[in-house]
């Protein structure tokens, strides 16, 4: 039996006067596991541009809304990853949501590209139509999100990327009445820095 009174088994820690890479992975190592937003964009030259983005969720099932966040070394919008870039101006993209078997290719669209390349050529992943938006979709992934930008709102050193689904697309067989059996699924999360995991037990209560 622990006796010990219950505020002596924590350890207090005063958040905001860690240095902020040490409050940087505090917080990304507790928050876990985070889904990934694998987000397809267009450039200046119509090609396709891949970034993936762990800090993702959904807001509202009512309205399809999700919301994803694009941090910045400066919270300077010149030095925005190009995929924010890419949205302000086209005001649409795709959230491609990964199988597990993708992290590879996940870890190595995250990695810095010049803006003229395209990191689907680099990694070798399949580009394909979306139905209503310009913005091309990953066939290697499970299921898609043709979204349309609502807002972008800054917040610290990131920005909050906020749209809505305009369309959807699942592999065949995987969408049963609107029902998505999470192990066929096999999504791919994040823990932090190159560490990725699979869906693991799942528990009924």
């Amino acid at each position: 039996m622990n006796n010990t009174c219950p505020e002596e088994r924590f350890e207090a820690i005063d958040i905001l006067k860690a240095a902020s890479l040490d409050r940087y992975k505090m917080l990304m190592a507790s928050i876990v596991p985070r889904p990934i937003a694998f987000v397809s964009t267009l450039n200046d030259q119509d090609k396709a541009n891949l970034a993936p983005f762990s800090n993702f969720m959904l807001i509202s099932s009512s309205r399809a809304i999700m919301a994803f966040s694009v941090g910045s070394p400066t919270g300077n919008d010149r030095l925005a990853k190009d995929t924010l870039n890419h949205i302000r101006k086209r005001g649409e993209y795709v959230i491609n949501l990964a199988p597990d078997t993708l992290a590879s290719q996940v870890q190595a669209c995250a990695e810095d590209c010049p803006p003229e390349v395209s990191e689907a050529d680099k990694v070798g992943l399949t580009m394909i139509a979306s139905h209503v938006i310009k913005t091309p979709r990953i066939a290697e992934c499970t299921i898609q999100y043709e979204c349309k930008l609502e807002d972008i709102r800054q917040y610290g050193e990131a920005h909050l990327v906020v749209g809505y689904a305009v369309y959807a697309h699942a592999r065949k067989g995987l969408v049963r009445d609107f029902k998505i059996d999470p192990r066929e699924y096999a999504p791919l999360a994040r823990i932090g820095g190159r560490v990725y995991c699979k869906l693991g037990d799942l528990i009924n209560v």
